[in-house]
This record gives structure tokens, C-alpha cells and sequence, in this order.
């Protein structure tokens, strides 16, 4: 039986323990989607109310931690946009934090042969010049391919291209418990 959360909850940018109620559990959450198009990071809309307890709470660069579905739970947004609308809501856009990976760069070029789509990530995870979360890659992919990243050449398009990341149903992106 999964375990979903009632509400999402709010952390502060910088946390790194999940496991707490954070700045706050979202309550007085009027509606929260999340869009997951293929080969894609997820989005989260999410409106809330006005008036709601931690309403000023919702700024910018902020996590959400929300579940997406079965297989997905507790997966974290980061705040993208907060905006009041004239109806009584605060509408909130936020991408999936692995969207971070997008705005750190690499140490070193990574070079490698025959590596799995886990192997890949971990490659990456470990040659960044911002340290991230502890990201995990759970993946039911067992071919390989060969990678070559430069990290001269700004260009994500090319590191997502070569990894060839499949549908969301062969992989996952997880936090650790």
C-alpha cells in the first residue's frame, strides 16, 4: 500500500532533510497538478490560498516536496514563480529539482564507455562544481552507451541527447529515505 502524502510541504532552498514539516505542511492547498511530459522534468502548479497560513511563506527558490503519483512519492519542486491572482490564490510554478542540474557545470570533461543510464548520472552527479542533493537514479535500463561531456561546451540539450533518457516508465529519480 503507498504511503502518499495529505499535503505538500515547504522547505526552506537550502534544506537537506526531508523528513521533518519544514517551514510547513501547504493545508490550505486549493489544487496542486503535476505535469510530466516525456523525456521531460516534471512541473508543479500548485494554488493556494490568499489567506492561508503560509501564504507569505511561498517565495521563490523554495522546495515543495509533493508526491507525482505511484512509484513518485515525495519528489521535490523548487519554486520557480509565486503570483497572486485576483481571485483569493497564490499561484505557484516550481520544476523538479533535479531542473538544478541545469545551472552547475562540470569539473572535468567525462569520458566513458559502455556505462548504464545509472552509471551515466552518477558520472555527472560526481563531476559538478555545486555540489547537489544526494540525487539517486533508479533505473530498470540495463544497455549501455559511450558519453563524452565537455565542460567547456555549454549545452544541455547535447548531455540529455547522448545519455538518451527513456520514458519515465523504464526510470526514476528519487531522494534518499
Amino acid at each position: 500500500m503507498m504511503n502518499y502524502l495529505q499535503y505538500p510541504v515547504l522547505f526552506e532552498s537550502s534544506e537537506s532533510d526531508f523528513d521533518t514539516q519544514g517551514i510547513g505542511v501547504l493545508t490550505d492547498c486549493l489544487d496542486v497538478e503535476v505535469t510530466n511530459e516525456f523525456n521531460e522534468l516534471p512541473e508543479l502548479k500548485l494554488d493556494y490560498l490568499a489567506t492561508g497560513d503560509i501564504a507569505n511563506e511561498l517565495v521563490k527558490d523554495r522546495i515543495i516536496l509533493a508526491d507525482v503519483g505511484e512509484g513518485y512519492l515525495k519528489q521535490l519542486f523548487r519554486i520557480d514563480s509565486v503570483k497572486k491572482s485576483i481571485d483569493n490564490k497564490i499561484e505557484v510554478t516550481a520544476s523538479h529539482i533535479l531542473n538544478d542540474l541545469s545551472y552547475n557545470t562540470l569539473k572535468q570533461n567525462i569520458n566513458a564507455s559502455a556505462v548504464t543510464p545509472v552509471a551515466a548520472f552518477n558520472l555527472l552527479k560526481n563531476n559538478l562544481e555545486q555540489p547537489e542533493l544526494k540525487l539517486k537514479m533508479i533505473s530498470s535500463i540495463n544497455g549501455t552507451t559511450s558519453i563524452s561531456w565537455d565542460m567547456a561546451k555549454i549545452d544541455n540539450d547535447e548531455l540529455s541527447n547522448q545519455a538518451q533518457l527513456c520514458p519515465e516508465e523504464n526510470f526514476k529519480w528519487t531522494l534518499p529515505a
